[in-house]
Protein backbone atom coordinates (compact mmCIF):
# COMPACT_ATOMS: atom_id res chain seq x y z
CA UNK A 1 0.00 0.00 0.00
CA UNK A 2 1.55 3.05 -1.06
CA UNK A 3 1.66 6.47 1.63
CA UNK A 4 -1.78 8.00 -0.32
CA UNK A 5 -3.85 4.72 0.32
CA UNK A 6 -3.10 3.37 -2.77
CA UNK A 7 -2.90 -0.20 -3.70
CA UNK A 8 -0.27 -1.75 -5.96
CA UNK A 9 -1.10 -5.05 -7.17
CA UNK A 10 1.13 -8.23 -9.19
CA UNK A 11 -1.41 -10.35 -10.28
CA UNK A 12 -0.38 -14.22 -10.61
CA UNK A 13 -1.86 -15.09 -13.52
CA UNK A 14 -2.30 -12.73 -16.95
CA UNK A 15 -5.97 -10.67 -16.65
CA UNK A 16 -6.58 -10.60 -20.39
CA UNK A 17 -5.63 -12.06 -23.40
CA UNK A 18 -3.50 -8.47 -24.01
CA UNK A 19 -1.47 -9.11 -20.93
CA UNK A 20 -0.73 -12.43 -21.68
CA UNK A 21 2.62 -13.74 -20.49
CA UNK A 22 3.81 -10.06 -19.86
CA UNK A 23 4.46 -8.71 -16.01
CA UNK A 24 1.39 -7.03 -14.92
CA UNK A 25 1.29 -4.41 -12.15
CA UNK A 26 -2.73 -3.13 -10.81
CA UNK A 27 -2.54 0.17 -8.86
CA UNK A 28 -6.39 0.45 -7.06
CA UNK A 29 -7.17 3.63 -5.68
CA UNK A 30 -8.19 3.32 -1.49
CA UNK A 31 -12.19 3.27 -2.38
CA UNK A 32 -11.55 0.21 -4.93
CA UNK A 33 -11.69 0.97 -8.61
CA UNK A 34 -8.59 0.66 -10.71
CA UNK A 35 -6.65 3.89 -10.42
CA UNK A 36 -6.41 5.77 -13.93
CA UNK A 37 -4.28 8.02 -13.73
CA UNK A 38 -1.84 4.56 -13.06
CA UNK A 39 -1.04 3.99 -16.75
CA UNK A 40 -4.13 5.43 -18.35
CA UNK A 41 -6.26 2.92 -17.14
CA UNK A 42 -4.84 1.06 -13.50
CA UNK A 43 -2.96 -2.08 -15.21
CA UNK A 44 0.54 -1.48 -16.59
CA UNK A 45 1.95 -4.10 -18.97
CA UNK A 46 5.67 -5.28 -19.81
CA UNK A 47 7.15 -7.53 -22.34
CA UNK A 48 11.40 -8.78 -21.58
CA UNK A 49 11.65 -10.31 -24.52
CA UNK A 50 7.98 -11.78 -26.24
CA UNK A 51 7.86 -14.91 -24.04
CA UNK A 52 6.85 -16.00 -21.14
CA UNK A 53 7.25 -13.59 -18.15
CA UNK A 54 6.29 -13.68 -14.56
CA UNK A 55 6.31 -11.14 -11.85
CA UNK A 56 7.03 -12.66 -8.09
CA UNK A 57 7.31 -9.33 -5.96
CA UNK A 58 6.87 -5.90 -5.53
CA UNK A 59 8.02 -3.10 -3.48
CA UNK A 60 7.73 0.65 -3.09
CA UNK A 61 10.06 3.18 -2.97
CA UNK A 62 9.56 6.29 -0.44
CA UNK A 63 9.68 8.64 -4.16
CA UNK A 64 6.44 6.66 -5.22
CA UNK A 65 8.11 4.39 -7.86
CA UNK A 66 7.30 0.55 -7.94
CA UNK A 67 9.92 -1.83 -8.24
CA UNK A 68 8.76 -5.27 -9.56
CA UNK A 69 10.77 -8.87 -9.39
CA UNK A 70 10.35 -11.92 -11.49
CA UNK A 71 11.73 -13.83 -14.52
CA UNK A 72 11.40 -14.38 -18.05
CA UNK A 73 11.91 -17.11 -19.89
CA UNK A 74 14.27 -17.59 -23.01
CA UNK A 75 16.88 -20.10 -23.18
CA UNK A 76 15.89 -20.95 -19.20
CA UNK A 77 14.74 -18.78 -16.38
CA UNK A 78 16.30 -15.60 -16.59
CA UNK A 79 15.41 -12.77 -13.36
CA UNK A 80 14.50 -9.78 -14.06
CA UNK A 81 13.55 -6.54 -12.96
CA UNK A 82 11.85 -3.10 -13.41
CA UNK A 83 10.52 0.16 -12.13
CA UNK A 84 7.82 2.32 -12.66
CA UNK A 85 7.40 5.97 -11.85
CA UNK A 86 4.27 7.15 -9.80
CA UNK A 87 2.58 7.26 -13.14
CA UNK A 88 2.38 4.01 -14.02
CA UNK A 89 5.11 3.96 -16.69
CA UNK A 90 8.86 2.36 -16.80
CA UNK A 91 11.43 4.86 -15.04
CA UNK A 92 14.37 5.31 -17.75
CA UNK A 93 16.52 6.23 -14.88
CA UNK A 94 16.53 2.16 -13.86
CA UNK A 95 18.94 0.76 -16.24
CA UNK A 96 18.52 2.93 -19.41
CA UNK A 97 14.68 1.29 -19.83
CA UNK A 98 13.19 0.48 -16.20
CA UNK A 99 14.20 -2.99 -17.32
CA UNK A 100 17.03 -5.11 -15.67
CA UNK A 101 18.00 -8.41 -16.68
CA UNK A 102 20.50 -10.15 -14.20
CA UNK A 103 21.99 -13.84 -13.88
CA UNK A 104 20.32 -14.89 -10.44
CA UNK A 105 18.55 -18.00 -11.60
CA UNK A 106 15.14 -16.50 -9.16
CA UNK A 107 13.87 -13.36 -7.83
CA UNK A 108 11.16 -14.15 -5.00
CA UNK A 109 11.11 -11.60 -2.79
CA UNK A 110 12.37 -7.66 -3.52
CA UNK A 111 12.67 -4.67 -1.01
CA UNK A 112 13.77 -0.84 -1.12
CA UNK A 113 15.88 -0.12 2.19
CA UNK A 114 15.40 3.53 3.20
CA UNK A 115 18.55 4.63 1.42
CA UNK A 116 16.91 3.39 -2.17
CA UNK A 117 18.52 0.46 -3.01
CA UNK A 118 17.19 -2.61 -3.91
CA UNK A 119 17.42 -6.27 -2.06
CA UNK A 120 16.59 -8.68 -4.34
CA UNK A 121 16.04 -12.58 -2.66
CA UNK A 122 15.98 -15.95 -4.61
CA UNK A 123 18.10 -18.65 -5.72
CA UNK A 124 21.02 -19.00 -7.97
CA UNK A 125 22.24 -22.65 -9.25
CA UNK A 126 25.57 -23.02 -7.52
CA UNK A 127 28.05 -26.39 -8.12
CA UNK A 128 26.22 -28.23 -5.50
CA UNK A 129 22.33 -27.60 -6.44
CA UNK A 130 19.99 -24.78 -6.03
CA UNK A 131 21.93 -21.76 -3.17
CA UNK A 132 19.86 -19.17 -1.74
CA UNK A 133 21.04 -15.67 -3.30
CA UNK A 134 20.50 -12.16 -2.21
CA UNK A 135 21.61 -9.48 -4.35
CA UNK A 136 21.70 -5.46 -4.14
CA UNK A 137 21.20 -3.14 -6.77
CA UNK A 138 21.99 0.95 -6.50
CA UNK A 139 19.35 3.02 -7.48
CA UNK A 140 20.19 3.00 -10.66
CA UNK A 141 19.68 -0.71 -11.31
CA UNK A 142 23.85 -1.29 -11.38
CA UNK A 143 24.77 -4.27 -8.86
CA UNK A 144 26.02 -2.85 -5.79
CA UNK A 145 29.78 -3.61 -5.38
CA UNK A 146 29.88 -2.88 -1.78
CA UNK A 147 27.05 -5.23 -0.70
CA UNK A 148 29.34 -8.27 0.41
CA UNK A 149 32.47 -7.27 -1.19
CA UNK A 150 30.95 -8.86 -4.76
CA UNK A 151 28.98 -7.27 -7.44
CA UNK A 152 26.39 -9.80 -6.73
Amino acid sequence: MQGDGKIVVIPSSPIDASADDDFVVLRYNADGPLDTGFSGDGKQTTDFNGLGDTATGVALQADGKIVVAGFTQDDGITPVLARYDSEGLLDSSFSGDGRLTTDVVGFRAVAVQADGRIVIAGSDEGSTGEDFAVTRHNVDGSLDSSFSGTAG
